[in-house]
């Protein structure tokens, strides 16, 4: 063995052994959960947080709050208070950011300045702390994520398959309802919000059916390697797949007077609206192709136009009886636009978390989310976990089945930067809460 490829096998057992011990440092003794409240929200919130923070430190977590950010707090600031929290005793395993906090923006650089292809949050930048990421021309978009700024210890991880420096080191969640003009006034959601997720904590809620429901345009789920997969989760699933009424499926779903706990959703979709009238051949798929088509596709994205399609303003009116949901869609995550869909779901009805994309083609799927779900552990631990897992892999393919059989082979690292998880990344599903209603 040379001496140039000795110290590289010394280096990684080194990055091994350090990972080794914040892994184990997280994962024994108490977890803690770091609460940021954006500023002019602390007074208002007071009470909500109080009891939410007691709700947390009943479930065996350490618990701190940060009122310190305000609306203009940039995300590197954010990023550090991050990550001097973490590197503290490596037990912060998560974050809950409540109200209008700094999104990180990300994009390929060849996408950049496209209508459709858009620059996108992505919260990933605050997940992996120890990872490099870059704003190549300084426009306040990152646009690269590396393990290091060597490219040549980068591929030596890869070939030795070591533990990537972009992998996430904590989760984070978004509790934010200052864009939802139409379904009410922020404290108001905000503190309905917390009453739900209490009475929810607490075996106080009148629980909806212990099924999932399924409303696919597009996706084989079921035997593609990206989708959802509620079946690891549940044996009662009702589905609606490639019918040309999707969207009143969808509205009787939503409708359900027993209601549901998991629900997945997979359409083209806006920032508002799923457009299941677009699988009606509304789109002439050569408009993808050109940029002036991109941006005709763009616009077309945040206009309701036929009755099949379901928006924001259906869901104000339904209140649905659902928890989770994973929305495979495009944009529905935009927390940053008037009455986004995703916060939408969150905020009426039982909802209390949603997985949703903040890109065309945005949300993250994979089966190690629903394994890392069924075990035991919250939706924000889960999601942390398959993000890792999907960034491990990022190079490898997988495949997509589009109806009526057509097969896409993807990188599974696609789409890691284009999806946020909003809501209460502690929550887990309602069996794992049994145990802990019999202390009230």
């Amino acid at each position: 063995m040379n001496k140039f490829r000795f110290i590289l096998v010394v280096l990684i057992f080194v990055l091994s052994f350090l990972g080794y011990f914040s892994e184990n440092a997280m994962e024994n003794g108490k977890k803690r959960i770091l609460i940021l409240v954006e500023n002019r929200l602390t007074k208002p919130l007071e009470a909500s947080i109080k009891t939410y923070r007691k709700d947390l430190q009943n479930e065996g977590y350490s618990v701190e709050i940060n009122s310190n950010v305000t609306d203009t707090t940039s995300c590197s600031v954010i990023r550090r208070i991050l990550k001097k929290n973490y590197q503290k005793d490596y037990k912060l395993i998560g974050s809950v950011f409540i109200g209008k906090i700094s999104a990180p923006l990300f994009n390929t650089t060849k996408d950049k300045g496209d209508p459709y292809w858009h620059d996108y949050l992505s919260d990933f930048y605050y997940m992996d702390l120890d990872g490099i990421w870059t704003d190549s021309n300084q426009d306040g978009v990152n646009d690269q994520h590396k393990d290091t700024n060597y490219d040549f210890l980068n591929s030596i991880r890869r070939e030795f398959n070591y533990n990537d420096n972009r992998t996430p080191e904590i989760w984070v969640s978004r509790i934010r309802a200052d864009m939802l003009t139409d379904l009410g006034n922020e404290i108001v959601l905000l503190r309905k919000y917390f009453r739900k997720n209490h009475n929810y904590r607490t075996g106080k809620m009148d629980l909806p059916a212990h099924k999932a429901f399924v409303v696919s345009a597009g996706v084989k789920l079921k035997k593609s390697d990206w989708g959802a997969f509620p079946e690891k989760l549940y044996k009662n699933i009702d589905r609606q797949e490639f019918t040309d009424t999707l969207g009143n499926s969808l509205r009787r779903f939503l409708n359900s007077k027993d209601g549901y706990e998991w629900g997945v959703i997979n359409v083209f979709s806006g920032p508002r609206i799923h457009h299941f009238s677009h699988f009606n051949n509304e789109i002439d798929t050569k408009l993808w192709n050109t940029r002036e088509g991109r941006k005709l596709i763009a616009e077309y994205s945040d206009k309701i136009n036929t009755s099949n399609d379901v928006s924001w303003k259906d869901i104000i009116s339904i209140q649905p009886k659902v928890l989770f949901y994973h929305l495979l869609t495009s944009e529905v995550g935009r927390h940053d636009f008037p009455n986004y869909l995703g916060g939408t779901y969150l905020f009426s009805g039982y909802g209390l978390v949603a997985i949703a994309g903040t890109q065309h083609s945005g949300s993250v799927g994979s089966k190690q989310l629903y394994d890392y779900i069924a075990r035991g552990n919250s939706i924000g631990m889960s999601w942390k976990k398959a993000l890792s897992y999907l960034t491990k892999i990022s190079d490898d393919k997988i495949s997509i089945f589009y109806h009526p059989n057509v097969e896409e082979r993807i990188k599974a690292g696609k789409s890691i930067y284009k999806a946020v998880l909003l809501g209460d990344g502690t929550l887990k599903l309602p069996s794992h809460y049994s145990s802990i209603y019999k202390q009230f």
